[in-house]
């Protein structure tokens, strides 16, 4: 079985999302418009991702933690940073075994989660917060490229 990585994410939740600098002219609302527009048209284009994370990760800890979850979502410029937490900080995630990797039944109706969030996000992991009440998974979902 592969284990998330037990670490935080490398992302910086509170570096902004949107900085630009604008003129001092009549045209400045019109940019900061356009700018916001193509931010909107990324999150559209990212929604779906985003939910099939958030419940990939969510549905998680319901079956394996039996713990209630709280969800947050930081945007930021790398992208949407998905974070879950639980409370079950002792347990660790584990992907389980693709048919590839020697899975014992390749046709189990569940079981590929976290291989799904691995191979759309660009980073995943978990740590346990200080405190140690918790335990948080996380993914990064990256920004679309930009047209």
């Amino acid at each position: 079985m592969t284990t998330l990585a037990k670490r935080r994410p490398k992302s910086d939740p509170t570096i902004p999302l949107l900085t630009i600098s604008l003129p001092k002219s009549s045209s400045a609302g019109q940019e900061a418009r356009a700018e916001i527009l193509v931010l909107q048209e990324a999150i559209d284009e990212m929604a779906d991702t985003l939910r099939l994370v958030a419940t990939e990760l969510v549905n998680n800890v319901v079956a394996h933690a039996h713990t209630p979850a709280r969800l947050r979502l930081h945007v930021n410029h790398e992208g949407v940073l998905v974070q879950v937490d639980d409370y079950a900080p002792d347990s660790t995630p584990e992907a389980a075994q693709t048919e590839s990797a020697g899975a014992k039944d390749p046709l189990a109706p569940s079981g590929r989660g976290l291989h799904m969030v691995e191979s759309l996000s660009t980073d995943s992991g978990c740590f346990v917060p200080d405190g140690g009440e918790c335990k948080t998974v996380w993914a990064l979902i990256p920004w679309p490229p930009r047209r």
